[in-house]
């Protein structure tokens, strides 16, 4: 999550947020998870493999991207 603070709109700390997305389905946590993936997908610059699956990951939780 380190990454994902100090820089996130790295690649870096994309695929942090993207993590914290999967700990937190994982977990059982989809509202926190959605969230995680909705912040991650509102950033310019996604690349588009990650974005796809945070749209996947989200469709999973049953919530719209």
């Amino acid at each position: 999550m380190t990454a994902a603070y100090l820089a996130p709109r790295t690649s870096w700390g994309q695929r942090a947020l993207f993590g914290a997305g999967q700990s937190f389905t994982a977990l059982k946590d989809s509202n926190s998870a959605a969230s995680v993936y909705r912040k991650l997908l509102a950033q310019p610059g996604v690349e588009p493999e990650l974005a796809a699956e945070a749209r996947k990951a989200l469709r999973g939780l049953g919530q719209s991207p």
